[in-house]
């Protein structure tokens, strides 16, 4: 066998064996707040990725606020049936206003559709004093 050819064949055995983006698969939902969800799984049927979108009342009147979070690796436990996880981020937005936001998720496999919850505190500040303190306790989720 030729070395071009050889090349060729070894070039092909090995994208077969590498598992692609189409062997991913994209769950799409919505919460019971009427906002988009979505899970994205790999090849194993592990999520990669999870979406929650989500609007949270605040104690003050007259404001709500209003985000997705997106998770990805690593999780706090994962596996094809089930995922946990928690963590915090921040935001900064114009005009010194400034977020901490704290989720945390659950989601579980059932069959072809995921179910879960997610619970969502969101503190904004503007030069270091509190403004507004938001907070949902539980957002049902489900992607199918």
């Amino acid at each position: 066998m030729s070395r071009p050819l050889a090349g060729a064949v070894l070039s092909a055995l090995l994208l077969a064996a590498v598992p692609t983006a189409a062997d991913a698969k994209t769950f799409r939902g919505r919460t019971n707040q009427g906002r988009p969800a979505s899970l994205i799984t790999d090849a194993n049927g592990v999520p990669t990725r999870i979406r929650v979108a989500w609007r949270a009342p605040c104690k003050k009147p007259g404001f709500r606020a209003r985000d997705s979070t997106g998770f990805s690796p690593p999780f706090d436990l994962v596996n094809a049936d089930a995922v946990n996880d928690a963590g915090t981020y921040r935001l900064r937005f114009r005009g010194g206003l400034r977020a901490r936001i704290t989720g945390t998720l659950t989601a579980r496999r059932a069959g072809e559709r995921w179910t879960g919850t997610y619970a969502v505190r969101a503190v904004y500040s503007r030069r270091g004093k509190v403004t507004h303190v938001c907070q949902v306790q539980r957002i049902r989720w489900s992607v199918r």
